[in-house]
Formats: structure tokens, sequence, C-alpha cells
């Protein structure tokens, strides 16, 4: 077996599988051997073509010399048989041979054989995979990827965004945009946002009923053009509906009408310090851009007990009627539970002072204890009325009291609006004030039918409270 080292510029014109054949000087070429009659013809005619193997010495003897060990001719058969094959069918041919003759003189230089052939491979294999990993990494970092869009509201911002871990193979991005039913697209290309991101915000003339559509087209270094979302004949489709919050919302000539009904009590379920409410309203929706946006008009009946509370232990006094009849007085107890009761009808209007605040007015008149009685109601609304929005409001109600609210109502859900109230209160009977925390939830089941339901929980004192329960049923049209 020989190891050359070739000079660099024949290194170069070398390929793995070539057979290379070194010339003698003339002087050291000796006479072609004579036949070996062990040898068939056809080892015998590649014995006399093989040059001498250092590993082993030849097949062919000189004159006069003992022929060579069988172990040495098969190795240089193999040796033969390896020129132009593959490290692993080389290796494949060694390993026979060292099945064959284990005990080979020549086993040590066989195996460094095979174990070099074995580290070829190995870096054959490795470098064929870190260029595989490396050049599926530049695939992925060409990458571009994109969302697309499917659905928005009226007046919501939206944008196009592409992003990817390399932009240095794309020489192009373009967004072609057109409204629903046109032919012809307006051409547009995103701006830079950032190293990893290019977007583009949709215009706002844009995000109207019934939509848009778009196709986005890449063009590479290479010169290929191809698309990333959609196509010239079949574009990706954005449907706009109402407007951002406004879902299940009726349009602003809508009328409706609501029947609402709730009980509220204030000390524990002692029936001295509770008010009831029912009420039947009607909405008429003018709309048409005026500032008169509706009238509303209903009915309603406030009726209940109440009385001061009892500021500490008193021994010496004891309850007349209610819950705690024959008792002495403690703190926090009903003192004097007396009942009231109005039955009222009101007429109102709201105003649409600015698009995002509208203001509402309600005169109260009615029949309490004392006979005819009147009283007023006042709103202010920050925010749209079928949106996220903001109230704000104070009521008198004659012989019952008054009271001051704030109701935060917002639609997470379509056809859910959840409303979050914190009213401040003397009623039912004008005496202490009584703070009373409000969950309301309604839910849109037809576009004419809705439910609405109320819990909350309700305190004079921290002993001094209770919880209130509510619903009502409206039609819409």
């Amino acid at each position: 077996m020989t190891i050359l080292q070739p000079e660099a510029e024949v290194a170069k014109l070398l390929r793995v599988g070539d057979r290379v054949q070194v010339a003698l000087p003339e002087k050291a070429a000796k006479a072609p051997p004579p036949t070996d009659p062990k040898l068939s013809p056809r080892e015998d005619a590649a014995a006399k073509a093989c040059l001498p193997c250092p590993v082993c010495p030849p097949t062919h003897a000189q004159p006069g010399a003992p022929p060579p060990p069988q172990e040495l001719v098969v190795a240089d058969r193999v040796f033969r048989a390896c020129l132009g094959k593959q490290p692993s069918e080389r290796i494949g041919l060694w390993q026979e041979y060292l099945a064959q003759f284990p005990g080979s003189s020549v086993r040590t230089a066989v195996e460094a054989e095979i174990d070099a052939l074995a580290e070829w491979m190995r870096a054959g294999q490795l470098a064929r995979r870190v260029e595989k990993e490396d050049r599926e990494a530049r695939t992925a970092a060409q990458s571009i990827y994109h969302e697309e869009l499917e659905e928005l509201r009226q007046g919501e911002p939206a944008w196009l965004v592409f992003a990817a871990a390399d932009w240095q193979d794309v020489t192009d991005l373009r967004v072609h945009l057109r409204r629903k039913g046109e032919s012809s697209y307006e051409l547009m290309r995103p701006e830079a946002s950032g190293a990893l991101q290019r977007r583009l915000q949709v215009p706002a003339m844009w995000i109207k009923s019934p939509g848009f559509e778009y196709f986005v087209a890449i063009t590479r270094v290479n010169g290929v053009t191809t698309t990333l979302a959609g196509q010239a004949a079949l574009p990706t489709s954005v449907a706009v509906t109402q407007p951002l919050g406004q879902a299940g919302a009726q349009a602003d000539s809508g009328s409706s009408f609501r029947l609402l009904g709730e009980y509220v009590d204030f000390n524990r379920g002692r029936r001295d310090d509770e008010v009831g409410l029912g009420m039947a309203d009607l909405t008429y929706r003018i709309g048409g851009g005026g500032q008169l946006y509706s009238f509303q008009m209903g009915y309603g009946v406030l009726a209940g007990r109440g009385g001061r509370v009892a500021e500490r232990d008193d021994t010496l006094t004891v309850h007349t009627s209610g819950y705690s009849k024959g008792k002495t007085v403690a703190k926090d107890d009903t003192l004097a539970s007396r009942s009231a009761a109005f039955k009222y009808s009101y007429l109102g209007a709201e105003w649409a002072l600015h698009r995002m605040f509208h203001a509402t007015t309600r005169l109260v008149v009615g029949l309490d204890d004392s006979g005819l009685d009147s009283g007023v109601e006042l709103a202010g609304r920050i925010g749209a009325e079928d949106g996220t929005n903001l109230l704000l409001g104070a009521s008198s109600l004659a012989g019952l009291g008054r009271a001051a609210f704030v109701a935060l109502t917002a639609r997470v859900l379509d056809n859910l609006p959840m409303t979050g109230i914190l009213e401040v209160t003397n009623r039912p009977v004008r005496e202490d004030i009584a703070i009373r925390l409000i969950y309301e939830a309604g839910w849109r089941a037809t576009k004419h039918f809705e439910l609405t339901g109320r819990l909350g929980y309700n305190l004079r004192t921290i002993v001094h409270a209770g919880v209130s329960v509510g619903g009502g049923i409206a039609f819409h049209w």
C-alpha cells in the first residue's frame, strides 16, 4: 500500500475515483515478470500491468525468488480492486480481506487504511450536513410571512404586515388593492418598519362597506416574480362590516321598547329597607344628523320602605314593627321604617351635541303619598350609543329621594353589552345615603329581541347592606 503526496498543481486536477499511475525512472525499470502459473490468465495480465505495492511484495516473483504468501497476493488484488471506488466500497473490500486473513502481516496497515477512509466519509457527511443546514437556514430567512386580512370594521385601522429575517434577496414588494366590484387595482408599496418588517397601512377610503380585495407580488434578485397573497384573478377578499364596537347596532332611525324590573335590598333581607322598581320605556330615534337624536317616553313605579340607620345600640328603645319588632334597637338597625311609593310617567329627549357626546333630559310627573309631584333626570353620554361609552347622570324623584350614577358600557363580545354601574342614592325615603355596585349584561338574541340581567350589592354601612337582582326585555325595530 502506498500513500502519495502530489504537488499542488497536480492536486488541483485530481478528483475522487481517479486512477494514478507513477512513472518510474528508466534505470529502475525491470523486465516484465514471467507468467505466474498460480494466477488465472486475467489475474496474470493484471499483475503484469500493476506496479509493485510497498505494503506487500509483488504477486509476480523475481527469477529465482520464492513465491509470495497467499495473503499478500490477495491483498494486492484487493488494492487493485479498490482503485476508482468510493470510500464505503473500499472499506467493505478491506473488511472482507481481514475476515479472510485475520492474522495477515499487513493487518495494521489495512486497519489504518480503513480508519482513514471512515474519517474521510465522516468529514464528507459533516460537510454535506452543514451545507444542507446552511442552505435551509438561508431559505427560511428569505421566506416572507404575511397574515391575510379577512374582516374589518368600518373605521378600524388596518395594516398589511410582512416579516422576514433576511430581505437582501427581495428587490421589490408590491401590494395591489381595489374596492369590491371594481376591475382595476391600485399599486402601493410597503415601507420598512425596523430590520425585519415591511408594512402598509390600508387607506381609510378602502375600509368601507362592502370591503376591498388585494394581492401581493414579490420580485427576487434572480428576477423571478411570485405572488405572496392572492392573485390578480383571485385576490384576497376583506369584508368591511359595521363600525368598530357597534356589532348588532340598529340604524339611527331604529326604535325600541323596554320593560325593566329590579328589587333592591339594603338591610340583610329584613324587609325594612328596600325598594322595587318597574318601568316601561319607548324610544324613537330620529337620526338624520340633527341635534335632536331621539324622543323618549315611559311609565314607572318606585315603591319601598326605609328609615334612618341606627348609629349605636339603644337598650331603652324597642322596635314597634318590622323584622325586629319587640327587640331593642341595635347598631345598624333601621329606625322607624316607613313606606313610600311614586307612580310616574316621563317625557325625554336625547340631544346630539357632538359626535361623541349626547345629553339626555327627562321631565318626570307622578303621584306620591302627598299627591301630585314632579322630578327631573339629566344624563350625559361619552361615546357611541351602541359602542363602548361612559354615562354620567343624576335624578330627583319627588318624595323618594335623589340619585347620581356613573355607568361604563363595553362591547367586548358581539351582541353582548356589559355595563358596570356605581350609584349613590338616599332612596326610598330620603334618609341615609347608600352606595350601589351593579353589574348588567345584555344578550342580543336576534336582531329584534334582547334580554338584560342585573346583579348588585348595596350598602348604607358595612353591616347594613344587601343584594339586588333585576332583569328586562327589549324589542327593536
